[in-house]
Formats: structure tokens, C-alpha cells, sequence
């Protein structure tokens, strides 16, 4: 049946995209802390509170990802004339593509994507603060210098982007394509 083999190869494309969504979140959450980490080297320890990170990182990832699912909507777009039993002109399919798709795409990140962001990075944040916390909660009772203090930040740091990094990069990567996909 023509139409099972077709959700057959929508799931490989899209598992495809998937995985390079996966990648794409990794290197943003991976970019998220590493600008934290240079501030905290400029600010000092004392000022981490007031280090903020740009919604341009995340944004950049919504930019590059949701234009991967185009490759989605050109598949739906020719099984539906299969199955109307039409073939539109190659150029049709561009036109569709690049002026409905991509535009709307384009308008979902400066739109309704604008709140993922804030809250993406607002978590990577969170996240990298409390971890922070922890660090200055130590080192207070033991009473550390500012050497140690910052070592140690940069490794909590660190550990908490490889041991929470991937599993953060996943959610984020499924659940936004889902949302380019609807």
C-alpha cells in the first residue's frame, strides 16, 4: 500500500531531521553555558546573578531547525497529489515551499516560538545558576578561596552540561518537531 510506505519513509526522514535536531540543541545548550562561563570570567564569581543569556542562541537553533521539516511538508505536499492523482510542476512545489512553508516557518520563531525561547534559555539559566549555588554553599562551609571556588564552578558546570546536555537536547529536539510538523 502506497500509503504505509509513505509514513514509512516520512518516519526515517523525520527520525533523520530528529537526530540533527538533537545535535543542533546539544550545541546550543552547550553554547548557552559556555557564554555563561566566559561572563563569569569577565564578571566574577560575586556577579554570576547578573549574567543573562542572549535569546539569540536559542533563537538560532528555532531559525536552523524548523526550516529542516520543509523537507517533511515537500513529502506530504507530493503524496497528497499522488494521491489526488496530480503531478505539479517542480516549480510549484519551490513556490509552495518557499513562499507558504518557509514563510510561515520564519513566523511561527519570531512568534509563537518567542516563548519556547525565553524559556529554553531561561531553564539553561536556572540551571546553571543553582548549580553555581551549590558550589558557593560548599564553599562557604569549607571555607574555599576564589582559585578553588572557580574550578570548582567551571566542573559543576561541565558535569551538569554532559550528564543533563543530551536527555535536555532530546526533549527539546521532539518536542519542537512537533511543532514544525503540525
Amino acid at each position: 500500500n502506497s500509503t504505509k510506505q509513505f509514513e514509512r519513509q516520512k518516519l526515517r526522514v523525520r527520525d533523520k531531521i530528529e537526530r540533527k535536531g538533537i545535535s543542533l540543541a546539544k550545541s546550543m545548550i552547550k553554547s548557552q553555558y559556555q557564554y555563561f562561563l566566559d561572563k563569569l570570567h569577565t564578571v566574577g564569581v560575586n556577579q554570576y546573578d547578573r549574567i543573562e543569556i542572549p535569546e539569540s542562541i536559542t533563537k538560532h537553533f528555532f531559525n536552523t531547525f524548523y526550516p529542516m521539516s520543509s523537507t517533511l511538508a515537500v513529502m506530504e505536499y507530493e503524496h497528497l497529489e499522488k494521491q489526488a492523482g496530480k503531478k505539479a510542476e517542480q516549480t510549484d512545489k519551490q513556490t509552495v515551499l518557499n513562499s507558504i512553508f518557509q514563510s510561515k516557518l520564519t513566523e511561527i520563531v519570531n512568534t509563537t516560538a518567542g516563548k519556547k525561547i525565553k524559556t529554553i534559555t531561561a531553564t539553561s539559566q536556572e540551571t546553571i545558576k543553582q548549580a553555581i549555588r551549590d558550589v558557593l554553599d560548599v564553599a562557604d562551609t569549607e571555607g574555599w578561596g576564589i582559585s578553588e571556588i572557580t574550578s570548582k564552578i567551571y566542573k559543576s558546570v561541565g558535569d551538569n552540561l554532559r550528564g543533563n546536555g543530551y536527555a535536555r537536547a532530546r526533549a527539546i529536539a521532539q518536542t519542537e518537531m512537533i511543532s514544525a510538523s503540525n
